[in-house]
């Protein structure tokens, strides 16, 4: 019996819904629900009521929950313990990091932090955005700095701040305006970051939001290779505008959204979960 199962398991009762659970678990709609028709066919018992649209627990369902709770909690505890063993051995705090670091000062901040502290030791990991939230839930990192804080798992403290940009190539008929409003591109073929970012599903959504389906020349997962399809003139992208004037040259041009799409970067902690002393020192010397 996957003891993963019953955390997923848990999740989804909390959850009530597939694709968000799916999402938070780093796995598809049809895994999720394959685990789960697996642990019910273990169990030989039905854990939600299949004749409801809705996501609904059913009666054997709501008995076997409190057990799924406690084996998510316990692994929780394992999973940290082991980061406890790791920083033991040496490691003091364990950071997770949006790829775009030196876009938003974070290596610098870091860097800062272990001169002053120059025996502590600090281990950084670049995650992309759809995962790093549930490694840090898991245990795996201390702290972990992110884009956007709509996740009430955690505490956040704001460090930067971007939005979304329209990012052309300097000779578009539309770059010198001051702002754009997507649907003013709707006939533009576009180049997306792809799902593991986390942007992908957001400019969808606006595209959406503005009465057209983008049509799609490129999906790729580093921003420098829209940039060069930019340029090329394989299309135009939606990308971080900050991110984008660090990286672009005087060949390409960012545009802010009209209406405009903001986003804080903050350092994300884990709700209720005890830091290490040097974790904590970190948190309060940023908020300084």
């Amino acid at each position: 019996m996957e003891i993963e199962y019953w955390c997923e398991f848990a999740l989804l009762a909390e959850e009530k819904s597939y694709s968000k659970t799916a999402e938070m678990m780093n796995l598809s709609q049809s895994a999720l629900s394959k685990h789960i028709m697996s642990l019910e066919k273990e169990l030989g018992v039905r854990l939600f009521d299949r004749s409801s649209r809705k996501v609904e627990l059913s009666e054997a369902g709501q008995r076997f929950l409190p057990y799924a709770v406690a084996i998510q909690k316990l692994l929780h505890d394992i999973k940290a313990l082991a980061a406890n063993i790791i920083s033991d051995a040496g490691v003091d705090i364990s950071i997770a990091s949006i790829p775009v670091m030196a876009q938003y000062g974070i290596i610098d901040r870091i860097a800062a932090f272990e001169k002053k502290h120059s025996k502590v030791s600090v281990r950084v990991s670049e995650c992309e955005s759809i995962n790093i939230l549930q490694r840090l839930a898991d245990g795996e990192y201390d702290l972990a700095f992110v884009r956007g804080m709509d996740d009430d798992r955690f505490d956040y403290i704001p460090v930067a701040s971007d939005r979304l940009a329209v990012v052309l190539p300097a000779d578009h008929p539309l770059s010198k305006e001051p702002r754009l409003s997507l649907s003013r591109l709707s006939k533009e073929e576009f180049c997306f970051l792809d799902r593991e970012t986390g942007i992908y599903n957001l400019c969808l959504q606006l595209c959406a939001e503005s009465g057209f389906a983008p049509k799609i020349k490129y999906i790729g997962r580093r921003p420098e290779n829209l940039l060069k399809m930019v340029t090329s003139g394989r299309g135009i992208a939606l990308l971080m505008q900050r991110h984008t004037e660090y990286l672009s040259g005087e060949d390409t041009v960012a545009i802010p959204l009209d209406p405009p799409v903001e986003f804080p970067v903050c350092v994300a902690r884990m709700k209720n979960r005890e830091l290490s002393v040097w974790a904590k020192t970190f948190l309060e010397e940023l908020s300084e």
